[in-house]
């Protein structure tokens, strides 16, 4: 990951997000592989606005 300002701010929200609704380790990873998992590679992010799962 490059270290930009952008980048930094967008971890750290994703991380007090995670830690606000108690995920674990394990799930914190599960979440995150899944989410990779869902973008693809080269692919701009949309929003979800329907349910995943």
């Amino acid at each position: 990951m490059e270290a930009t300002k952008k980048n930094e701010q967008l971890a750290r929200q994703i991380i007090n997000l995670l830690a606000e609704k108690e995920c674990t380790v394990a799930e914190a990873e599960e979440i995150l592989r899944y989410v990779r998992q869902s973008l693809g590679r080269f692919t701009t992010v949309r929003k979800v606005e329907k349910e995943l799962f």
